[in-house]
């Protein structure tokens, strides 16, 4: 599988034991709900669990997609939408993903959302 179709296949499922290596480093930009890095699968995957009480109807919707000449690195372009629980706010947050692929796993990704737009739907 290519890393864009890993990295497209991430996005429809969500499958931390599927996808993800076992080593994973995923990096949360600050002034987002679960700030921080993470390492390993059950660490990624306790924070999702944690992240996804924040929002009802949450989706990543991936507008562009690019990759690295060797593949390596692929570059996700989209926006968060959903509502977020503790305010009823909807919002449309753009982001931008940088995620590393090896094999057929995700080895990191780095997260890099419109913080102020999700601070504005949170309080």
């Amino acid at each position: 599988m290519h890393p864009t179709e890993t990295v497209q296949k991430w996005y429809a499922t969500m499958d931390v034991e599927g996808l993800l290596s076992d080593d994973i480093r995923w990096e949360i930009a600050q002034g987002f709900p679960e700030a921080g890095d993470y390492v390993g699968k059950a660490e990624v995957g306790a924070m999702f669990s944690r992240l996804v009480t924040n929002f009802s109807g949450f989706s990543a919707d991936v507008a562009e997609q690019f990759a690295s000449e060797d593949g390596a690195r692929v570059v996700a372009l989209g926006a968060y939408r959903g509502t977020a629980v503790a305010t009823g706010r909807a919002f449309e947050v753009p982001f931008c993903h940088v995620w590393e692929v090896r094999g057929d796993r995700i080895s990191a990704v780095r997260h890099y959302p419109n913080t102020g737009l999700m601070q504005a739907a949170l309080t």
